[in-house]
């Protein structure tokens, strides 16, 4: 195989043809399945190991210098939530509770309720740290990202799971 290019032109071959398709709508769509997320992650994964000439079977998350389709719909969803202001605790009654600055949640009865992204972006910024959740727009997105460029998720659970610092 011959290399046209170097490795930082391919991640802006990358960044232009194959995250700006992955990033359109993310909000609306991110919510799917576990296993449509789980394609496009694939397809992701591919394409790191063709810009990094790494094996088939070599593991990418050491490697991951672009956000995975998780990362991305994280930041999406998060910022458009934070954009909205829904009420946080605090918001309810002047009590200085532990969870005041988290966002309510509202009671719902569908799963379809929880895909929405107003939804998902309360309950993704519940689990960051209290100092993210005071952030709002594009300082939100920018730390956001730099969190998730560090640490690469490959599912939201992982993402629950992950106890941020």
């Amino acid at each position: 195989m011959t290399q046209i290019g170097t490795p930082e032109i391919a991640k802006i071959i990358y960044h232009a043809f194959c995250e700006t398709h992955i990033m359109y709508g993310i909000a609306a769509w991110g919510g799917t399945t576990k296993t449509n997320m789980n394609r496009i992650l694939i397809l992701q994964k591919r394409a790191l190991r063709t810009i990094l000439g790494l094996q088939p079977m070599e593991s990418c998350r050491e490697h991951f210098k672009i956000l995975t389709v998780y990362a991305m719909y994280i930041c999406e969803v998060a910022h458009y939530a934070s954009i909205k202001q829904p009420a946080q605790g605090s918001a309810l009654h002047n009590y200085n509770t532990r969870h005041a600055t988290r966002f309510n949640l509202p009671a719902h009865r569908t799963s379809l309720y929880a895909r929405k992204p107003i939804y998902a972006g309360m309950k993704i910024l519940n689990h960051l740290p209290q100092d993210f959740r005071q952030e709002t727009g594009a300082t939100l997105k920018n730390r956001l990202k730099n969190l998730l460029l560090d640490n690469p998720i490959y599912s939201m659970d992982e993402f629950y799971q992950t106890t941020w610092t």
